[in-house]
């Protein structure tokens, strides 16, 4: 029996979003005040990655550490002014930063994989709580979060 081929595109992302029930533009606004809310944030997001991950994982020089906040630093930057609506070359600029960082531990075999993994997860729930909270927070609606 020969396998039926689907038409393209067609089923490809069952887990796309319901459209949103108000106006794009709006949600695009709400989008970039969350994205200028990170931005403002940025210090809060360190800090509590910091805090997350200092005494867990792999312990690692002061260097190695310095390293890792400024990667967090660099992230959020990132994302923030992608999600601000800044364009994507601004966003990739700001990010650049981190992915050199990246490299020199990689090359440096300063951190493992599994470390650098887990504190690429933790910043990634950090910023996604104080987004969370700034939506909340500004009254940001649930199709722009």
């Amino acid at each position: 029996m020969a396998a039926q081929r689907q038409p393209p595109n067609q089923g490809a992302d069952e887990t796309q979003a319901p459209p949103p029930t108000t106006s794009a533009p709006e949600v695009t606004e709400h989008v970039r005040r969350l994205g200028e809310a990170l931005k403002a944030r940025a210090d809060d997001v360190l800090e509590r990655t910091v805090a997350r991950t200092i005494t867990s994982g792999e312990v690692v020089d002061g260097l190695v550490q310095e390293s890792f906040e400024r990667i967090c630093a660099s992230s959020t930057d990132a994302v923030a002014r992608w999600i601000a609506g800044e364009g994507l070359e601004e966003a990739r600029e700001a990010g650049r930063e981190a992915w050199q960082i990246f490299g020199e531990l990689a090359a440096r075999r300063a951190a493992s994989l599994k470390e650098v993994t887990r504190r690429c997860l933790c910043w990634r729930d950090v910023a996604a709580d104080v987004l969370r909270e700034s939506a909340a927070h500004r009254g940001a609606w649930p199709e722009a979060l």
